[in-house]
């Protein structure tokens, strides 16, 4: 059918693989604060998937960590914006930084697209009661300066904010992501979070239903 077939790896801290190098957790790496060594990892990444024939990593991990009962607190660069963003951006300059031309280049995705690491109670997934001020000023710069770096692929999040479902959600992934932000590359859900729109957020009625939200934009919600 002529559809290019992409092939992708987690890529946590190294790519999850037998014999490939293993790097400190999102958290250790945090505690480097050091930009410079989180790019050349990208680097390394980038060439073992690369050598393995795979074109999409999927990371980093820009979540903010605010509380501690959240279970993927070790994925991520700790609950500073400014130092997640410094990391975040530093690793798709390795990764190829959207130069998919450059020497073992690849596409980085970003996760999760948003406020995923502030869940109530710190259940994963939950839902999430997060103020404008806060969503714009602490839980969006690091995506801003890594979709400003180049990155390719953004996921979205399982979560919902104020019961609107991030992966159905225009403000965020329309009006922001692409219109703000001038993001035009790859947007892609996480596992099940499609049919999560139904089983798990209860705003669609059947699985047909889960996938016109995706294809009529008209239809997502919008909160502002």
């Amino acid at each position: 059918m002529g559809i290019p077939l992409f092939l992708a790896e987690e890529v946590q801290h190294g790519h999850i693989a037998n014999g490939i190098t293993v790097f400190q957790t999102g958290i250790g790496l945090e505690s480097t604060w050091s930009p410079t060594t989180i790019e050349e990892i990208g680097k390394v990444i980038s060439k073992e998937i690369h050598l393995q024939g795979s074109h999409i990593v999927y990371g980093p991990v820009l979540d903010l960590m605010r509380d501690p009962r959240w279970l993927r607190v070790e994925e991520t660069y700790g609950e500073d914006p400014v130092l997640s963003a410094l990391m975040g951006a530093a690793m798709i300059r390795g990764t190829s930084g959207g130069n998919l031309a450059g020497e073992n280049a690849v596409i980085s995705t970003l996760k999760h697209f948003l406020a995923y690491g502030v869940p109530e109670a710190g259940l994963n997934g939950n839902s999430v009661m997060i103020g404008m001020n806060e969503l714009h000023q602490n839980s969006m710069p690091p995506f801003k300066d890594a979709v400003d770096a180049g990155v390719l692929s953004v996921r979205t999040a399982y979560n919902s904010i104020y019961g609107i479902p991030c992966t159905s959600n225009k403000y965020l992934l329309t009006d922001i992501l692409r219109d703000e932000w001038g993001f035009n590359a790859f947007v892609v859900s996480d596992l099940f979070s499609i049919e999560g729109l139904k089983g798990n957020h209860f705003v669609a009625e059947t699985m047909q239903e889960d996938h016109l939200w995706l294809w009529k934009p008209e239809l997502m919600l919008t909160w502002g």
